[in-house]
């Protein structure tokens, strides 16, 4: 599958999107061109979020910006974007050099409507793929933080009703090796290389109701010897999620969502399994909306992802397919360093209260606070599994077409799952302005 995709994937954006214009003549559609470009600077600090130990110096303050350029071609059936991006990074503490960034192709893609009848589609290239609330589905590339969330990927689509399957071939290799790359930094993008192929069937009830499910088959290659420092065990798994979102009346709408996953893991790199994965990971909420101009609700959710019980001999710690990302928290995605790695939602459990309000239109506040435990407590060696108590406050304005903002603070008070007890802090503050413009063709 690697080869196939390795050499497909490069070259698929090109190749289609001659063969898909000479066949798409289709005088009733649509013809357009759309362009444009959006910059995004953020000042983001936050210390003792790693160790919550105010005697070691890890305050980091820098500043982010990322500028991306794209277009994108509506010719009947066909679609056809390319998105350019580049992000650097400017350092106030520790003292280090500006990270004059590689500019590298964030998005290429052939999408095509109808391609075997009525309901089909097939969108093949660089493309983002976010499914349901981005429980199995959102980041590609977890190690180079929000800069992009890519996958090169293939993916079928067949729309019958009220229902939609997809299918997906998927290829991320741990450095961007499909597509040329200016400035080149040799970024990892993860810490291995990536295959999959996934289907999922999505069905909307009269209701409103959804229930999707999902199966995936990943596997995870290192690219790097056993001796190496780079190296982490391949691995290959079978994962079955299942997502439902019910509303109840126009007030309320209930979540639920439960994957699972087994495989094996072979830590010397040969053939035979040295270890069983056998994890799992769930989510419940339900959130209620008031009436009023503001708009206000309150959610309240409850979430686990299995530990590795350091008394059997299998890995039962859940390590999430493709959504290693700050869902619930900007913080804690630092606190796991130590652990699984940055964003590896695991070994958690939490009980999470929330309260969001849009008191004026460009505004929406967020409160939200989470009471963080922890299945097994064999990392710190300590006894408890109180992970702490994570308090939440964003931001959301929108100042103008085109220019939006958001500020965002998260307190994690430690609790004795940890060696330290001092408390750590997030802040950023973002602002994003957005161009874009088309014309018929």
């Amino acid at each position: 599958m690697t080869r196939i995709l390795a050499t497909g994937l490069a070259t698929a954006c090109f190749v289609l999107l001659a063969l898909s214009a000479a066949a798409a003549d289709d005088p009733a559609g649509t013809h357009r061109f759309d362009f444009g470009f959006d910059h995004r600077a953020r000042y983001v600090d936050f210390d003792n979020i790693i160790d919550y130990d105010n005697e070691a110096d890890d305050e980091n303050r820098f500043f982010r910006f990322r500028t991306r350029l794209w277009g994108r071609l509506q010719y009947g059936s066909l679609e056809f974007k390319l998105q350019m991006t580049n992000e650097f990074r400017h350092y106030n503490h520790p003292d280090r050099d500006d990270s004059f960034d590689e500019a590298f192709v964030d998005l290429c893609y052939v999408k095509l409507d109808d391609m075997f009848g009525s309901g089909w589609s097939m969108t093949a290239g660089r493309q983002n793929i976010i499914r349901g609330e981005g429980f199995l589905f959102f980041d590609a590339s977890p190690l180079d933080g929000s800069r992009s969330i890519y996958y090169n990927a293939l993916v079928f689509q067949r729309a019958f009703g009220n229902s939609r399957l997809e299918i997906m071939g998927i290829s991320n290799p741990y450095k961007d090796k499909y597509f040329p790359v200016i400035g080149d930094k040799d970024k990892m993008l993860i810490e291995h290389d990536e295959e999959a192929l996934a289907g999922i069937f999505t069905h909307t009830f009269p209701s409103k109701a959804v229930l999707e499910a999902t199966y995936i088959y990943k596997r995870e290659t290192s690219p790097f010897d056993a001796a190496e420092s780079g190296y982490s065990p391949d691995r290959s798994m079978h994962i079955a999620g299942l997502r439902m979102a019910v509303p109840a009346g126009t007030s309320d709408l209930f979540t639920a969502e439960f994957a699972a996953a087994m495989g094996e893991e072979d830590i010397d790199g040969y053939d035979l399994p040295d270890r069983d994965i056998a994890s799992w990971a769930g989510l419940a909420a339900w959130k209620h909306t008031f009436a009023g101009s503001m708009t206000p609700y309150v959610k309240f959710s409850v979430a686990g992802f299995s530990g590795d019980d350091p008394d059997t001999a299998d890995d039962e710690g859940w390590s999430p397919p493709f959504a290693r990302w700050p869902k619930y928290s900007e913080l804690y995605i630092y606190s796991q360093i130590r652990e699984r790695g940055i964003a590896q939602w695991s070994n958690l459990w939490f009980a999470n209260a929330e309260f969001v309000i849009t008191p004026a239109e460009p505004v929406k506040l967020r409160f939200s606070y989470y009471r963080l435990m922890a299945f097994y407590n064999w990392v710190f060696k300590n006894s408890g599994k109180t992970r702490g108590d994570l308090l939440e406050f964003r931001a959301d304005l929108k100042f103008f077409k085109g220019l939006t903002g958001h500020v965002v603070y998260e307190y994690n008070m430690p609790g004795d799952y940890y060696a330290f007890d001092d408390a750590g802090h997030f802040f950023r503050i973002e602002l994003n302005y957005a161009f874009s413009h088309g014309f018929d063709l």
